[in-house]
């Protein structure tokens, strides 16, 4: 781009970003965190848009016998006092503490795209 970032289109596939020669010289952290986030067929047929687009893993949100804020806002998140071991950031929310599941949105954020 003019400002000196890249344009990645949402139909790209995680391995070819992954091992873009661009991508490795000046964003190695993208290319580390999308190839560590899943198996090369994976990569090889997922879309970086669908990467991105994950929804949440938090079992709590596809379980429809109990609340969750992110399902039904303002019905509760057990989360929050419950089973939250695979949630990482408690506090931030008093809505929500599920964690996105994608690694290359962590490493876009951190490199603040």
């Amino acid at each position: 781009t003019a400002s000196g970032g890249v344009m990645i289109g949402a139909l790209v596939s995680n391995a070819d970003l992954a091992y873009h020669p661009l991508i490795e010289a000046r964003y190695p952290l993208l290319s580390k965190a999308v190839l560590a986030g899943a198996s090369p067929q994976l990569r090889n047929m997922a879309s970086t848009g669908g990467n991105l687009l994950q929804r949440t893993r938090c079992y709590y949100f596809y379980d429809t016998g109990v609340p969750c804020n992110k399902r039904e806002p303002g019905s509760g998140c057990p989360a929050r006092t419950g089973l939250n071991r695979i949630h990482a950031i408690l506090g931030a929310s008093e809505d929500c503490v599920a964690t996105h599941p994608s690694d290359m949105c962590v490493a876009l954020a951190a490199l603040e795209a």
